[in-house]
């Protein structure tokens, strides 16, 4: 879901203000799986003596991201300018 609203204000020759409110929504559902160290069992080499595994407990999440832009504009000469947002 997006809604989105914009103006333009000049405040000087050559410089402008975009500002903009844009409510976006973005919702992430899920679970996750937690993790665990384990030995796997090999004498000879150290690298395997805390592997990572899971271990069957799901952590649930929910995340909301909401984002709101502004930008601006400086035109320095007739035929180049920054925009920044």
């Amino acid at each position: 879901m997006a809604l989105y609203a914009s103006d333009e204000w000049q405040i000087a020759p050559g410089f402008r203000i975009d500002g903009g409110a844009r409510f976006e929504q973005v919702i992430a559902r899920g679970a996750q799986e937690n993790s665990r160290s384990i030995n796997l069992g090999n004498p000879l080499t150290l690298a395997d003596d805390r592997a990572l595994t899971s271990n069957g407990v799901f952590v649930p999440y929910s995340r909301t991201f909401v984002g709101w832009p502004l930008g601006t504009d400086w035109r320095f000469v007739e035929r180049a300018g920054m925009f920044a947002r």
